[in-house]
């Protein structure tokens, strides 16, 4: 885990846990060197990963058993794959678990699936924060190109729900997995 402020949460889960058997490696996956394990679990840390493919082949080299991937698994229709679609045109604003399925698929490894029933919904305590939300989803943080169209589409289709700006697209995570 290279980021220092999910170190805590690491450890404290690891705590909560009762478990002894756990080695935090503090870098970055693609910087790590980890000998073999039995099972290697990366959840949601493969956003901002520049080549998935090369991300996935490293857990291939460090697992005897089982590589998982939780992933989320946006709305086809939800806002972000609108204005991705819009500003990119593709509706993807990073992998994600159908980018991630078709990724292993092409690369010969024919993974398993399991979507959860849960459905997570965003939700900011403003505007700004939504309108900051959508720019870092989009990598736009630092380019002002898009934000007219971001703020039209969030005024259009984010709604006020108990004075926060609730985003009605609903987010799932799903779990891939595969034996190397």
């Amino acid at each position: 885990e290279p980021a220092s402020a999910m170190l805590d949460k690491l450890y404290q889960s690891i705590a909560d846990a009762k478990v002894d058997n756990v080695q935090v490696v503090r870098s970055s996956w693609e910087e790590a060197d980890i000998k073999p394990h039995d099972i290697a679990v990366c959840a949601h840390a493969t956003y901002a990963s520049p080549d998935l493919l090369a991300f996935i082949r490293k857990m291939e080299c460090c697992t005897i058993k089982t590589c998982c991937l939780a992933m989320r698994l946006p709305p086809s229709d939800g806002i972000i794959a609108e204005l991705s679609s819009i500003i990119n045109g593709q509706p993807h604003d990073s992998p994600n678990a159908i980018i991630a399925y078709n990724a292993l698929y092409s690369a010969g490894i024919y993974a398993n699936i399991l979507v959860e029933d849960n459905i997570y919904n965003w939700a900011d305590d403003n505007f700004e924060g939504a309108f900051a939300r959508a720019k870092r989803h989009l990598n736009l943080q630092s380019s002002a190109k898009h934000d007219a169209l971001i703020r039209d589409v969030l005024t259009r289709r984010l709604k006020l729900v108990k004075k926060r700006y609730a985003w009605p697209d609903g987010m799932r995570s799903a779990l891939i997995w595969w034996n190397p």
